[in-house]
């Protein structure tokens, strides 16, 4: 089926304008819980992707969106994989419940937030470590998540997107102070560096700033 989630185009260009390209949210349709998630950084391949992981069941799916995001078309084409699994976690047998998913992603467009803040995004990034940390090519050296310290770029680089969501997963600190940091990172034109080595973990971000 063929729809455009055309609601989608507040808190895209609200996250375009703060620098602030990752957006998750959660909706709740019946006994379906949607997360809806975007990661669209200028490295990211995934910018033209919108994931909706099925919360119930814990199925991810990958809806390729065309047209032009900031003027508000996000067009996804589901198969028939994606149908048979929204109905599972909708808890729908064919017949047994009156079902037309039209209606369905009508409401979900409905209820799309028209402004999110970021730390809620990365609160439901956090919520969703599990499945999100294993999405390809949204984070830089997946075995590397330990923290330890901040690093000064040259001025002609600046942080990346798949290195700073690394905090999002993996630093435990509330969202708003991750936001915060985050930011002061890139008015700085600083990066993190991570380790695979557990021992030279340094959580405390309060101190970095």
């Amino acid at each position: 089926m063929q729809f455009d989630f055309s609601n989608l185009r507040n808190i895209y260009n609200q996250a375009i304008q703060n620098h602030h390209p990752t957006i998750a949210f959660r909706l709740v349709n019946g006994q379906g819980i949607f997360v809806f998630m975007m990661f669209f950084s200028e490295e990211d391949e995934s910018k033209d992707t919108l994931f909706i992981l099925l919360g119930r069941t814990q199925v991810l799916l990958r809806l390729k969106m065309y047209g032009n995001h900031q003027a508000g078309t996000f067009t996804i084409y589901t198969k028939s994989y994606d149908d048979s699994k929204i109905l599972e976690e909708l808890n729908i047998r064919e017949g047994n419940i009156p079902y037309d998913q039209r209606v369905l992603f009508e409401n979900l467009n409905q209820n799309i937030p028209q402004n999110l803040p970021f730390a809620d995004s990365i609160g439901e990034v956090r919520n969703n470590a599990n499945v999100v940390s294993k999405i390809d090519g949204i984070i830089d050296d997946n075995d590397r998540i330990y923290l330890i310290g901040t690093r000064r770029l040259p001025p002609t680089h600046t942080p990346k997107e798949k290195t700073l969501r690394k905090l999002y997963l993996y630093v435990n600190a509330p969202p708003n102070i991750i936001e915060i940091f985050t930011d002061h990172l890139r008015h700085n034109n600083m990066t993190l560096a991570w380790s695979n080595d557990p021992t030279r973990a340094n959580n405390n971000i309060n101190a970095m700033m």
